[in-house]
């Protein structure tokens, strides 16, 4: 009788053990990110703003969200340039280029600082809540 119990705890153990292995866990993110705010020259957020990462001819576009964070994970090592996604009229450019440069897994931050370009200085006015 004492082996039988002995051998039902080992078993329960064992069970336990594989069952807890066996668990699905949270996926560590691969690659790189980059994240930040999209800011004007005063600090006010941009939200809803269409961002774009760019390296080479590859790029990736994103939208800021209500506190104006944007971010681009599972990025492969390298150098991205980060600017607002091209819309007519430009009338909003960035305050100066963002070239960021990556390495295997981590997580850089970097704000997009934007100004009015001087031919909208007084006429510029952003609302890109609907796509």
């Amino acid at each position: 009788m004492r082996t039988h119990s002995k051998l039902a705890t080992i078993v329960a153990l064992l069970a336990i053990t594989f069952l807890a292995l066996a668990r699905p866990r949270a996926q560590e993110p691969k690659g790189a990110t980059i994240e930040g705010l999209v800011l004007s020259r005063q600090h006010a957020i941009f939200i809803k703003f269409r961002v774009e990462i760019v390296k080479g001819k590859w790029r990736r576009a994103g939208v800021s969200d209500s506190d104006g964070h944007f971010e681009f994970d599972g990025l492969e090592p390298g150098i991205y340039i980060l600017q607002p996604e091209k819309t007519k009229p430009e009338c909003l450019v960035p305050l100066r280029r963002v070239r960021i440069t990556v390495v295997k897994d981590e997580k850089v931050h970097a704000d997009l600082m934007l100004r009015p370009a001087d031919d909208y200085e007084e006429k510029c006015v952003v609302d890109q809540s609907h796509p």
